[in-house]
């Protein structure tokens, strides 16, 4: 009788194990095939976030968040659901709202780095600067963070003071250098700018990006034909990246190529449609 009992329970687990792996192996159809049909009673909290990643990751979004605030509902004391439904609201921009969720959620597990950051990253982009300092603070070797934060607030001294000190701390770390070079860009210190951007492709020569800001600063400098050729750079990296597009336009036109400088300027449009990449 007992080995009757146990049979259903242990099929149950063989299927949820098997919905597990399809969901690590981003087969998110197969893993809800295997997950909907089980009753309430038997979802318990790692299968409503499976539920909800599956459901996210197929642009389900009300049935996503439908289930990890279910599992929020059920069980309180879940941390990863918290996790989840945080960075769900954060991936649809949905600023505001998170930072209302995260809140309180802080304050249930304030322990939580994971939950931290995640409200100070949800405060940064709902223009709640201080709130977003004051988040960051509260994390260990946060000066990445509180620079980037302060870079994005206006407050250009802060940021550099920030990212120097991260920069001290990890000197092999092209994001926070790439900001470095930002911040001084910002500051109009072209010299330190560039060190620090050349720096950034020695680190990574895969980061398009310090590319761009280099043809900024050669155009900035009237050096057409050095921003010229870190443009082309630029685009060889990755041609998806609309902002470089815009200024080949631009160098285009000031070296009179009318023809590539329209191309340059339709490629850039295009893509701009489809991205939210980087201001030019």
């Amino acid at each position: 009788m007992l080995l009757l009992l146990a049979t259903p329970l242990a099929a149950r687990a063989d299927a949820v194990a098997e919905a597990r792996a399809h969901f690590v192996s981003g087969r998110f159809r197969e893993c809800l095939a295997i997950l909907e049909p089980l009753p309430e009673s038997a979802r318990d909290a790692d299968v409503l976030n499976m539920l909800g990643g599956s459901y996210a990751q197929l642009g389900l979004s009300d049935d996503a968040q439908r289930a990890f605030r279910a599992a929020i509902r059920r069980f309180p004391d879940h941390l990863a659901a918290y996790q989840n439904l945080g960075a769900f609201l954060l991936e649809r921009n949905a600023n505001q709202e998170a930072v209302e969720f995260l809140t309180p959620a802080v304050s249930r597990f304030p322990k939580s780095h994971g939950l931290i950051r995640t409200l100070g990253v949800a405060c940064q982009r709902a223009g709640r600067y201080e709130e977003a300092h004051a988040q960051f603070r509260r994390l260990p070797d946060s000066d990445a963070l509180l620079g980037d934060s302060y870079l994005e607030s206006g407050d250009y001294p802060a940021a550099l003071a920030y990212l120097n000190q991260a920069a001290r701390k990890h000197p092999a770390d092209a994001k926070i250098t790439y900001l470095l070079g930002l911040a001084h860009s910002y500051r109009a210190d072209a010299d330190s700018a560039q060190a620090a951007l050349q720096r950034v492709l020695e680190l990574d020569p895969r980061f398009c990006l310090a590319y761009h800001q280099i043809t900024k600063l050669k155009l900035d400098a009237s050096d057409v034909f050095g921003a010229l050729a870190y443009g082309k750079q630029a685009i060889q990296c990755d041609p998806q990246l609309a902002p470089p597009h815009y200024l080949m336009s631009r160098i285009h036109s000031m070296l009179g190529d009318a023809a590539e400088s329209e191309e340059e300027m339709r490629l850039f449009l295009s893509l701009r449609l489809d991205t939210h990449g980087t201001k030019p």
